[in-house]
């Protein structure tokens, strides 16, 4: 079984615990008169606990990458669909304009904005304070300090169904709406595996980040770049597209089985 170096590192810090435990039972064996004869057994014990905290952790690591393979898997039996021409096979009410063709529509997607959490202020007051009465003084001058704004972060505002079409991408929430015209994309980056992906238009000003929060829908990455292939061009070049992608996530699944059942 091939470890990886976090595993090894891991196995190495438990054996030397356990090196350190055995070491403090043969010095109290030493300084003892009576019970010298526990401390094999208790190093034993201590041992076979070692042992099967290493097999049950590196078992459940297998687990993990087990299950986030299939789900990847799934993404891309999604897109086979979408490459046999099964577009727009979820329920749901959405009002197209002219020639708009919907591709998908996924139920599970959290739309977050950059944006300041607030201000903050730093410094004093100048000038001269003098007593009014009792322990209550007053302030005379101007502020020395200053307020800066605080940077922004990702902050997530809304939760809803994502509508990917032929001519944009429309977030629907209990609170939100955002439309985002494909025509008017200025920078589309995407994150791992296309679960997030963030949105720049040229008619807003700040940049949005639909991300997925099912991994067993199609994640939302994927499914704009087969909105914009649709966009830019044809129905057939999108379901090419799709059926691209879908290649290439079953041969990375392949190639990652094939590490995993090696380990």
């Amino acid at each position: 079984m091939k470890l990886t170096k976090g595993q090894i590192t891991v196995i190495v810090l438990l054996l030397a615990a356990f090196v350190g435990i055995i070491g403090n039972l043969n010095s109290q064996s030493s300084t003892s008169t009576s019970g010298s004869g526990s401390s094999p057994v208790v190093a034993i014990v201590v041992l076979l606990v070692l042992g099967l905290c290493i097999f049950f952790w590196v078992s459940s690591n297998k687990t993990k990458q087990t299950n986030f393979l299939n789900k990847l898997e799934n993404q891309a039996v999604i897109l086979e669909e979408f490459a046999a021409g099964k577009f727009n096979d979820e329920e749901g009410v959405f009002i197209t304009k002219k020639d708009e063709k919907i591709i998908t529509r996924i139920s599970s997607t959290i739309l977050s904005e950059y944006r300041s959490n607030g201000s903050t202020y730093s410094g004093g007051y100048g000038g001269v304070s003098f007593p009014l009465f009792g322990r209550v003084r007053a302030n005379v001058g101007g502020m020395q300090g200053q307020t800066t704004r605080n940077p922004e972060e990702s902050t997530p505002l809304d939760q809803g169904v994502t509508t990917f079409t032929n001519q944009r991408i429309v977030f629907a929430g209990s609170n939100m709406v955002r439309e985002f015209a494909l025509e008017k994309i200025v920078n589309l980056e995407l994150g791992p595996n296309g679960v997030t992906m963030n949105i720049s238009v040229s008619n807003r000003d700040k940049t949005s980040m639909i991300s997925g929060a099912d991994f067993d829908q199609l994640a939302p990455g994927l499914a704009a770049s087969v909105a914009i292939k649709w966009h830019e061009g044809t129905k057939a070049d999108a379901t090419t597209n799709a059926k691209d992608l879908a290649k290439q996530i079953r041969d990375t699944v392949v190639a990652e089985r094939a590490k995993t059942a090696k380990k």
